[in-house]
């Protein structure tokens, strides 16, 4: 082989390697999109599932405990608002302090709900306490009834927790017919999608 058959030679693969590296940047580039859109779909489809779930739970009137994550018939169910100071010490700036301050906000069950007001007016060591506050809706938001007077808390202390785990993937899918739950395995560097039917944690 002459050297310009080698030189037409060396140019031929240079110019292939370039193409080729042309085409493995925009391989790189559709998976990047397709891993995109499958993130978001699988995104789309776990919320429209949470809202299914939800609407079969209003359609047998049932609803979700949110201390307990029971779900239980939906009258059973009363708001509840919890105020008190936890019995652990922590370091603030240079001081240390024996209790915590904390409020929850619970639309819960009988049962949690009983708990709670048996509780209520319980006082610790270290000025550690726990009430329990019966709770209204009124048309400027929630009111509670602490010690005979009715008092608006703090918007942001009424906030409910979304639907928990427990019960978006716990209803029973053949008694229910739910549709199956989809999520993304990453592990291994790779993005794999499992799909997987719910489990059996609540009543049907």
């Amino acid at each position: 082989m002459n050297r310009e058959t080698m030189k037409k030679d060396l140019a031929d693969l240079l110019e292939a390697a370039q193409s080729y590296e042309a085409s493995v940047e925009l391989l790189k580039q559709n998976l990047a999109t397709e891993k995109e859109k499958l993130r978001a779909t699988v995104d789309k489809y776990q919320t429209m599932r949470v809202a299914l779930v939800e609407a079969e739970l209003r359609e047998r009137k049932l609803w979700w405990c949110t201390n307990c994550k029971h779900v239980s018939p939906a009258e059973q169910f009363g708001f509840i608002f919890i105020e008190g100071k936890k019995s652990e010490s922590y370091v603030y700036g240079n001081s240390c302090c024996d209790g915590k301050d904390y409020s929850e906000f619970h639309y819960a069950c009988q049962l949690c709900r009983n708990k709670f007001f048996d509780r209520h007016g319980q006082i610790g060591r270290g000025g550690v306490f726990f009430h329990a506050f019966v709770v209204e809706w009124r048309e400027d938001g929630y009111h509670a009834r602490k010690f005979g007077q009715w008092t608006k808390p703090e918007e942001e202390k009424c906030a409910l927790p979304s639907i928990p785990m427990e019960v978006t993937e716990g209803v029973d899918a053949h008694s229910w017919d739910m549709p199956p739950i989809l999520e993304i395995d990453y592990r291994e560097g790779r993005e794999n999608l499992k799909i997987r039917p719910p489990g059996i944690l609540i009543p049907a």
